[in-house]
C-alpha cells in the first residue's frame, strides 16, 4: 500500500488519527468511540473498536499494522496491511 498508507511512524500515526478523530467529534458527527491498540504477535499491531456517529450510524473497525521496522521499540515504524 502507497500513499497514506505508506509506512510511518507509530507515534504519528496515533497523531494524525487523534487529530481526525477530534475533528469530527467538533463538527459533531462523532459521538463516540471506543477503539484500542492491541498487539496481535507476529509483529502486528491491530486497532478495533467502534465509532458511533451522528443519525445512530455505527462503524465497526478492524485494521491491521504491520511493524516494520523497530529499531526504536518505542516508536517502531508501521504501516496498514488490511483494514475493514
Amino acid at each position: 500500500m502507497s500513499g497514506k498508507h505508506s509506512p510511518t511512524s507509530l507515534r504519528n500515526y496515533l497523531s494524525i488519527h487523534e487529530t481526525v478523530i477530534q475533528r469530527f467529534r467538533r463538527d459533531g458527527f462523532v459521538e463516540f468511540d471506543n477503539l484500542a491498540m492491541v498487539p496481535i504477535g507476529g509483529g502486528s499491531i491491530k486497532m478495533e473498536g467502534q465509532i458511533r456517529c451522528e443519525g445512530g450510524l455505527v462503524c465497526t473497525v478492524e485494521k491491521v499494522l504491520d511493524v516494520v521496522d523497530a529499531t526504536d521499540a518505542e516508536n517502531p515504524f508501521v504501516q496498514t496491511v488490511r483494514y475493514a
